[in-house]
C-alpha cells in the first residue's frame, strides 16, 4: 500500500482509534483488491463524511461507507479525472470572459466541495456571465485572482461593480 498512496489526511479531528480503524479498513481493501487502488497513485486521500473527489482533486472516502463503496469509487476515478479536465477548460473560459482573471478554489476557506458540486457552481457562474455580456478586454485583468463561493449571484454583482470601476478608472 505504501507504493500506491501519496498522502492521507482527515477532514475532522477524529481520535487516534478512529483514524487507526479507517487506515486498517483501507489496508484490508488494498489486500483484497490492490488493483482498484492504482488509480489513487499520487493522490491525497481524505477520510471525510462522504465519498467522491474533492474540488481540488483529493480522493474523499466516506467513513460511514463500506469497502464495496470505496472500491467502486476507485474504479470510477478515471471519469473524475475527465471531469477535472473539463473543469480546467471551464475555468479558462471564465477567465477569458473576465479579462484574464484567474479562477481559484481554495479548500481551506470553505467547506469541502465535491468535484461535481464545484463544476456545477462554475457552470452556473459561466452561464450567468454569458447572459450578462460583461465586456472585458482579453487579458485586461490578467494577474488578478477571483475566489468563487457558493453565492454565485453575489459574485456576478461584484463583477458588474468591478466592470464599472475598471471603466471609470481606466
Amino acid at each position: 500500500m505504501g507504493r500506491v498512496l501519496c498522502w492521507t489526511r482527515w477532514q475532522r479531528s477524529w481520535g487516534i482509534a478512529h483514524r487507526c480503524s479507517q487506515l486498517h479498513s483501507l489496508g484490508r481493501l488494498a489486500q483484497q483488491n490492490l488493483e482498484s487502488l492504482k488509480n489513487t497513485k499520487g493522490r491525497t486521500i481524505i477520510f471525510t463524511d462522504r465519498s467522491g473527489m474533492s474540488a481540488v482533486g483529493h480522493v474523499m472516502l466516506g467513513t460511514m461507507d463500506v469497502h464495496h463503496h470505496w472500491a467502486k469509487l476507485f474504479e470510477r476515478l478515471p471519469s473524475y479525472f475527465d471531469l477535472q479536465r473539463r473543469l480546467m477548460l471551464l475555468e479558462d473560459q471564465i477567465s477569458y470572459l473576465l479579462g484574464g482573471i484567474q479562477v481559484v478554489y481554495i479548500e481551506e476557506f470553505q467547506p469541502v466541495l465535491t468535484l461535481e458540486e464545484y463544476y456545477s457552481l462554475l457552470d452556473v457562474f459561466y452561464n450567468r456571465l454569458l447572459k450578462s455580456r460583461i465586456p472585458f478586454h482579453p487579458r485586461s485583468l490578467r494577474g488578478l485572482q477571483m475566489i468563487l463561493n457558493r453565492q454565485v449571484s453575489k459574485t456576478i454583482t461584484f463583477i458588474h461593480s468591478l466592470r464599472w470601476a475598471v471603466c471609470v478608472h481606466a
